[in-house]
């Protein structure tokens, strides 16, 4: 059974992927077309089908957007493998109500300058070309405004390309969408060895929502007004565009809404944010935080002194307001305190001892030592803190309950049912970890999981999972958009807002109204806010990506509920 539902979910998101491959509008991207192949001293070979495209041998994009003017700059070369002689055309597909503002050919040394080619003069290369190389995909750059220059590439040589290119960028749906075609670097002929596109978001307002559906990227917030982003990969042949969306705001919060309507399907994407510059100490929420540390023998040697490196790292980025205790446990539960502790220098400074003192060793009873992390939050003195447990652990149950389902409905009935709702962020280390009983641990406790395989670093992912919830702005949040019937939303369950983060909630509706008015709700502390938006809603082609996005959340969840469930005939249908 679970094979079959393994080649279901495989095909599906096959499916899934070829669609996403395909359906992509082309922005701008270069390639070279060739023409013909000569041998020396310029014969043409007749013999040689014109199929081979030159090597890609690097293709570096930079952009700078400011408050939506771009400009994009393009570096790339191409390689000749070949002993023969290339020649063909280089063209260069741009954005309409773009400008080429700056184009550069250096061949041996030797500038060349291009051209822009009209209707009918791309239409007749790329049908040619479709013709003689039996690629018919080549027919998707005929509706866009094309650069183009001949060149010429002697064998076992290179040329270097370098182009820059200004529009500006429309709002739509409360968002900026950026657009740069990597999709023809299929076109070559081997793998490349270097392809990044870097955006440097500037503003005068607050930068919000960063959301990139096509690639995974890395974002940094330099601050409230400046947003860096990157996507890099070495040795591959990107065949996806790349699609990039940012929105800004003048509030502390925002959201912003995308719609797509697909054969009467109605699909929406909303985005609830902060603009990641909430920190000051009136805008924060205290937390209630308890580390759950695993000492068993399995965990001895790097990996328990890097574990309490990194506890020892976090314990120094408490906030002034915050309330902590640790607990490690191997077959027994010792504690640093039986009660949450004020921060403050001094109890800082004994919880570090404390910490030192932790050492490895005997087996792992992670039953009684969540029970007892729940346990402190039960007696503790009532605050409207977000309650947290982080709990670390690379081994299976081997001490005191061990029984994976009673485990679970231990966790389950003290935290939940209990009314105690800590949010449990589970961090599994180790080739040997009990997924299936993390993971419900986790989704049944308004929490997430991350695993980390021997040999990477304990400190750096730890510091990353606690760095995403170290500040909470919101919690106990929900979400209410008027104007559309909702039938099928992930995530199911909403979850905190964490300082720099952002929710979003993709789904199914019918009855899409052409205006739709958003609330959230939520607790900032011990003050209950609310947020109003109001979008007019636009279907557009450009949104198309949504259903996808959708299907593939869906999916997600299906496939939680195999593991955890197991393969029923319901879940496989």
């Amino acid at each position: 059974m679970m094979k079959n539902i393994s080649k279901i979910i495989i095909s599906t998101l096959l499916l899934i992927t070829i669609f996403t491959c395909t359906v992509n509008s082309v922005a701008a991207d270069g390639m070279i077309i060739p023409e013909q192949v000569y041998m020396v001293p310029y014969e043409p070979m007749p013999s040689l089908e014109i199929k081979n495209y030159p090597e890609i041998k690097y293709h570096i994009v930079n952009v700078t957007i400011n408050n939506h003017y771009v400009i994009t700059h393009v570096d790339q070369e191409f390689y000749n493998p070949y002993d023969e002689i290339l020649v063909g055309t280089y063209i260069f597909p741009v954005p309409e109500g773009a400008v080429l503002s700056n184009f550069t050919v250096i061949i041996d040394g030797e500038k060349k300058s291009a051209h822009a080619m009209d209707a009918d003069e791309a239409k007749e290369l790329f049908q040619q070309s479709v013709v003689e190389m039996n690629d018919a995909s080549l027919l998707q750059y005929l509706d866009n405004n094309i650069f183009s220059c001949e060149v010429t590439i002697p064998g076992d040589s290179s040329i270097k390309m370098s182009l820059q290119y200004e529009e500006v960028l429309t709002m739509e749906g409360g968002m900026y969408r950026y657009m740069y075609t990597l999709s023809t670097e299929q076109y070559s002929s081997s793998d490349i060895d270097n392809v990044s596109v870097t955006v440097d978001i500037n503003s005068d307002k607050n930068i919000d929502a960063v959301y990139c559906p096509s690639h995974t990227i890395t974002t940094e917030r330099i601050s409230s007004n400046k947003v860096l982003v990157n996507y890099a990969v070495s040795n591959a042949r990107p065949d996806t565009d790349f699609e990039l969306y940012y929105s800004v705001t003048d509030q502390g919060f925002g959201a912003s809404l995308l719609v797509f309507d697909e054969d009467d399907e109605d699909f929406f994407m909303l985005f609830f944010n902060s603009n990641g510059q909430q920190s000051e100490t009136e805008d924060l929420i205290s937390k209630d935080i308890i580390f759950v540390v695993d000492e068993s023998g399995s965990m001895s040697g790097e990996k328990i002194e890097q574990a309490k490196d990194t506890l020892k790292w976090i314990l120094q980025k408490l906030g002034q307001n915050d309330r902590f205790s640790i607990i490690n446990f191997d077959s027994n539960i010792d504690a640093f305190s039986d009660e949450l502790e004020n921060v403050n220098s001094k109890m800082i400074e004994d919880a570090l001892k404390y910490v030192d003192g932790i050492n490895a060793g005997g087996s792992t009873n992670i039953n009684d030592a969540l029970l007892t992390a729940i346990g402190m939050f039960e007696t503790a003195e009532n605050s409207n803190s977000p309650r947290i447990i982080f709990f670390l652990t690379d081994g299976l149950p081997t001490s005191g309950e061990t029984n994976e389902e009673k485990i679970t409905d231990n966790v389950r009935n003290a935290n939940i049912d209990g009314g105690v709702d800590a949010s449990i962020f589970v961090f599994g280390v180790g080739y040997d970890v009990n997924t299936h009983l993390l993971d419900k641990i986790s989704n049944e406790n308004h929490g997430s999981r991350t695993y980390i395989d021997p040999g990477e670093s304990i400190e750096t992912k730890l510091i990353e999972l606690y760095s995403k919830i170290e500040n909470p702005l919101l919690t106990d949040i929900s979400i209410e958009l008027s104007g559309m019937d909702i039938f099928e939303a992930f995530p199911d369950s909403i979850p905190n807002l964490y300082e720099g983060s952002e929710i979003v909630l993709v789904g199914k509706c019918n009855d899409l109204a052409q205006n739709v008015k958003v609330f959230v709700n939520g607790s900032k502390g011990e003050e209950n806010v609310e947020f109003v938006f109001d979008f007019e809603t636009n279907s557009d082609s450009k949104n198309s990506f949504i259903p996808r996005i959708w299907a593939t959340r869906k999916i997600g969840m299906l496939m939680d509920k195999v593991k955890l469930e197991g393969g029923t005939e319901e879940l496989t249908e």
